[in-house]
């Protein structure tokens, strides 16, 4: 296996450098990002429990119910307004 030559090893960091001196803060907070994640989740155990007893929650969500809801509330909404609107002009 060849190993690369030292003016190409030069000239790469030549130009790598400036941009990591630029992007240095960035740099820094994806790092510690990377280094949060990978620490574990050891803490999380309850939140686990809670989002599951959450999940069958929102299973019996209703969407034909929600739409009707959402239909009821934005036309009586629609309605205030347009008669609003007739009544200023």
């Amino acid at each position: 296996m060849k190993l690369p030559d030292n003016e190409n090893l030069t000239a790469v960091r030549e130009k790598i450098l400036p941009v990591l001196k630029k992007y240095r803060a960035v740099l820094a907070v994806l790092l510690a990002g990377v280094l949060l994640l990978a620490s574990g989740h050891s803490g999380n155990t309850e939140q686990v429990q809670t989002t599951s007893a959450d999940t069958t929650v929102s299973q019996s969500f209703d969407l034909n119910d929600f739409q009707q809801e959402l239909e009821t509330r934005l036309s009586g909404d629609f309605r205030r307004r347009s008669c609003g609107a007739h009544a200023v002009a």
